[in-house]
């Protein structure tokens, strides 16, 4: 099993029996993991138990009181090296620094926000089609009679039909900005 959450504020305070995969503004991490983490945030806290590799990218990077990293972790903070404290199970050299890891978390936030825009996109063009294709058919099936009417009276006083079209297009504008 696999949790993915992006979020501005992501807190996990349970159980993952699999992998850990988090992008978000602040991410807290209280629980355990017993698969892989990975976290991609602006700030980040780790105060549970992960109990395999993680790979961690924050500007900020506040490691708990309870903490304990049982694998190996490889890490980017914006202020460089970070203690660890007695959270290092696997030993000292477990905790790597990866200045690398900054341009996959600039990276992982962009194409987060890119393809989450681009998604609600798509759904309100497929949601406004779909809509506009129900109205069209629903008009044409309730209002047979109504549009062979109004194409009769079209044909009988068309400076008429012509004149109420202008004034309704003319006047509701109007009125509505009252």
């Amino acid at each position: 099993d696999e949790v993915v959450v992006f979020g501005g504020l992501v807190t996990m305070n349970g159980k993952a029996r699999g992998a850990f995969k988090a992008f978000g503004g602040q991410i807290v991490l209280g629980g355990s993991v017993d698969g892989p983490v990975e976290i991609n945030a602006e700030t980040a806290t780790v105060n549970g138990t992960v109990g395999s590799d993680a790979t961690i990218a924050a500007n900020s990077l506040t490691i708990g009181s309870n903490a304990a990293f049982l694998k190996n972790i490889r890490y980017w903070t914006g202020s460089g090296q970070a203690d660890f404290g007695s959270a290092l199970k696997a030993g000292k050299e477990s905790a790597i620094f990866d200045a690398t890891l900054k341009r996959t978390a600039e990276s992982k936030a962009y194409d987060t926000a890119k393809w989450t825009s681009t998604g609600i996109v798509m759904l309100f063009s497929v949601y406004s089609l779909l809509s506009s294709a129900f109205l069209l058919i629903l008009f044409l099936l309730l209002g047979r009679m109504a549009f062979k009417h109004a194409g009769d009276e079209l044909q009988q006083a068309p400076w008429r039909s012509l004149l109420i079209g202008f004034l309704y297009f003319a006047v509701t504008p109007v009125l509505v900005l009252l």
